[in-house]
């Protein structure tokens, strides 16, 4: 629980950084020439840390021999996820270059969401779930 509660101030920090940065200026698209330091703390350490957690989870979900949940999760993140939240916050909300910024976030964030949902489901009868060990047998008593 505590590395889903770092993780997520990583992000949000990052995400406030990429909104003041260079990245986000409004004007001369075509000028865009955004300064190495901000790119870098971009994809060195926004999205690194969420696929992590996400790898491990879809591990996990593939040694529970549930490999077709994996599929429905790339599917979410990678086809529904990006296209619905990029629309929402450009085309409704307005945010331009910002809100496909924040769109692809969201898009990983929910993943991420959805890939702790179901490992958790998945996980509860035979493990006792992510976050709460299944508590041993009493054993037998002897005689």
């Amino acid at each position: 629980m505590s590395t889903i509660a770092s993780q997520t101030g990583v992000m949000a920090h990052l995400l406030f950084q990429v909104s003041r940065s260079s990245l986000m200026a409004h004007d001369a698209p075509a000028v865009w020439r955004p300064q190495i330091a901000d790119f870098r703390e971009i994809t060195g350490q926004s999205h690194p840390s969420t696929f992590a957690m996400m790898i491990l989870l879809i591990s996990l979900l593939q040694a529970l021999t549930r490999p077709g949940v994996t599929v429905w999760i790339g599917l979410y993140r990678q086809a529904f996820a990006v296209g619905f939240f990029t629309w929402l916050l450009v085309d409704v909300f307005g945010l331009g270059t910002r809100g496909v910024w924040f769109g692809f976030a969201f898009a990983v964030l929910t993943g991420l969401a959805v890939a702790l949902a179901a490992t958790q489901w998945i996980s509860r009868p035979l493990m006792g779930g992510l976050f709460r060990a299944r508590p041993d047998p009493a054993p037998a008593p002897a005689g």
